[in-house]
């Protein structure tokens, strides 16, 4: 919840609400000193019982040297990243079972393989070359130039990849999901509405052609 909701009143008799902290806090000897800079008094009743609230919020705050900076605790970098925040769902669910590709004799073979050795981290993909002792200039994604080239990141978690999909959710009239993993892009179709039929002709074109373009445009990407 925005900072703005939670302290609206007094929020609104700030004179630089884009201030930084280092504008509002001298730190001494004897702790902090906040320096509040009010456009008028705090008089309203549920403005001094805000500035209470946040006085005891920000009691123990530490003040420190430097440009205010976002902190990720999930990760040990500091950065936020979409692993740290799947390892963070499965350490609380539990360990997981191996997951079992649902294959669908609809499709080639040579299109359910994708999605399979995707599952399986079997895809020739940069980290994946990297880590089976075949020289790459670099482990980084193709596609981003940020993150890792796991088959995770290639095909769920890569900007590229997230607006392939979101395109793809909403040609086929669906509300867009929250993918974490490749399993969870392969058993997407389970969330449409009609017969098994219909659902298993919607895992035709959808997840496991998707996963073998995306594948396709990445090397596109290296041989040109």
């Amino acid at each position: 919840m925005g900072w703005t909701l939670v302290f609206g009143w007094i929020y609104g008799l700030g004179q630089n609400r884009y201030a930084p902290v280092a504008d509002r806090v001298q730190t001494g000897d004897n702790g902090n000193n906040w320096n509040w800079v009010w456009s008028r008094q705090v008089l309203e009743i549920e403005e001094v019982q805000e500035l209470q609230q946040l006085s005891s919020l920000i009691e123990g705050f530490s003040a420190t040297v430097g440009r205010d900076r976002w902190k990720w605790h999930l990760d040990s970098s500091e950065h936020f990243t979409v692993a740290s925040i799947k390892k963070s769902i499965q350490d609380h669910i539990g360990p997981n079972q191996e997951y079992v590709v649902e294959w669908n004799n609809w499709l080639p073979k040579k299109i359910g393989i994708v999605a399979w050795r995707a599952v399986k981290e079997r895809l020739p993909t940069r980290d994946a070359l990297a880590k089976r002792g075949i020289a790459v200039q670099s482990t980084e994604c193709i596609l981003c130039r940020e993150h890792p080239e796991t088959s995770e990141h290639l095909l769920v978690s890569c900007e590229y990849a997230q607006v392939v999909w979101q395109i793809l959710f909403q040609w086929c009239k669906s509300q867009p999901i929250f993918a974490f993993s490749i399993k969870d892009i392969l058993d997407s179709h389970h969330q449409f509405g009609g017969s098994k039929k219909k659902k298993k002709g919607l895992s035709c074109n959808m997840p496991s052609r998707d996963l073998e373009s995306l594948e396709y445009e990445k090397r596109d990407h290296v041989f040109g």
